[in-house]
This record gives C-alpha cells, sequence and structure tokens, in this order.
C-alpha cells in the first residue's frame, strides 16, 4: 500500500501484492522507483500521477500530485518463505485455515500459470485475497491502482480450460 501525506493526502492511493519466490517488497519498491522515472514502456497511473524526481520538471506529466519518493510504503499482511510451518499452515488444504474448494484445487493444479507449484499457487491466491482487500480500503479520489492485480492468473486459468 502507497500512502502521501505530503499533499493532504491521508488515505492509501494504490494497493498491490508480491508472492514470488525471487521477488519480496524490497525488490518490488525497486521497481516502482524504476517505473516512476517514466523510462520504462507502459508506465502506470502511478507513475504518472507520482514521477521520480529524476523526472525533469519540464517533463513531468500534466497529471502529476507529486513525487514518488515523497510516498510511503506500508505492508500489511506478509508472510515469511523460510517460515516452513507458517507456509504449512497458510497451504493446508485439510485444515481449511481458508478454505480450499476441492473444485478450486483441482483447477489450480490443471492450471499451468507459469510453472508454479500448487503451493506457490495456493500463496499468490491468498495474496490476491489480500490485495483485493487493500482495493476496498483506497481513496475515493486519490486511487492511481488500475487493477486487483490477478488479472494474469485469470488469463492462464482460462486457457487451461
Amino acid at each position: 500500500m502507497y500512502r502521501d501525506l505530503m499533499y493532504e493526502i491521508e488515505d492509501f492511493i494504490r494497493a498491490g501484492k508480491v508472492a514470488g519466490e525471487s521477488r519480496n517488497f524490497g525488490i518490488r519498491g525497486e521497481e516502482h522507483h524504476k517505473g516512476a522515472t517514466l523510462t520504462q514502456p507502459n508506465p502506470t497511473a502511478l507513475y504518472y500521477k507520482y514521477p521520480s524526481t529524476e523526472v525533469m520538471q519540464d517533463a513531468a506529466p500534466v497529471s502529476k500530485i507529486g513525487d514518488y519518493e515523497k510516498l510511503t510504503m506500508h505492508i500489511f499482511v506478509g508472510f515469511d518463505r523460510q517460515d516452513e510451518k507458517a507456509l504449512a499452515v497458510l497451504c493446508d488444504v485439510h485444515q481449511q485455515n481458508f478454505v480450499w474448494p476441492e473444485s478450486m484445487c483441482k483447477a489450480l493444479k490443471a492450471c499451468k500459470w507459469h510453472d508454479l507449484t500448487f503451493r506457490n499457487k495456493l500463496l499468490h491466491m491468498l495474496s490476491f485475497l489480500w490485495e483485493l482487500f487493500y482495493e476496498l480500503t483506497l481513496s475515493c479520489t486519490a486511487n492511481v491502482s488500475e487493477s486487483p492485480g490477478f488479472e494474469k492468473f485469470l488469463q492462464d486459468f482460462v486457457r487451461s480450460d
């Protein structure tokens, strides 16, 4: 979740998730900073409205609200991929700490989805759940999130049917 306190916007403006085996919130933050320089293809609304201070001011988008460097990242839910006990609890389809219907488990196992293991698919699905919840807490007037993020999964899921 990103928040901009510099321009009297106290609400959260963007939500996202990261659940990969080789990526974490620190890496995602670096990726966002790079995107905010507006040197990457297809910049998102976050980057147009909060470009980096590295962007020349005369080249800054008209829609600019503030500077990326003045945003703060907040992490509300996370899990440690090194904590085997915690991962076992999150992904236990039998104990049902989270409800994993058999039909969904079957579909996830059948879906290619980047060749992820079943357990990694479950972790991503939990991350999508939390991200969707975060999306509901975003500012109505300053929201720069463009999607809940699970479109890639849905595309892969549909293709595997």
